[in-house]
């Protein structure tokens, strides 16, 4: 004889879905405004060293941070 489904077991779907997206954009959020930032090199200025369209990730701790570190510009702490 099979048991009934147990409420908390059968929670999931969209909603559990929905949830694992969310905590995944903020942690990326966070990490990209706060401790790390992806770039791009768009001219050869830098040859020998970094060659056009290398990727490379620029730590924010060793530079500072101003108002420009936060997306968009917000200034939120910096004045």
């Amino acid at each position: 004889m099979a048991k009934p489904l147990d409420k908390n077991k059968s929670r999931g779907g969209i909603g559990e879905n929905i949830r694992v997206i969310l905590y995944a954009l903020i942690i990326a959020f966070f990490v990209r405004s706060v401790a790390y930032q992806p770039f791009n090199i768009p001219s050869g200025s830098m040859i020998p060293t970094l060659l056009v369209g290398d990727y490379l990730f620029v730590s924010k701790f060793s530079y500072g941070y101003s108002r420009f570190s936060i997306p968009f510009g917000l200034n939120f702490f910096f004045r």
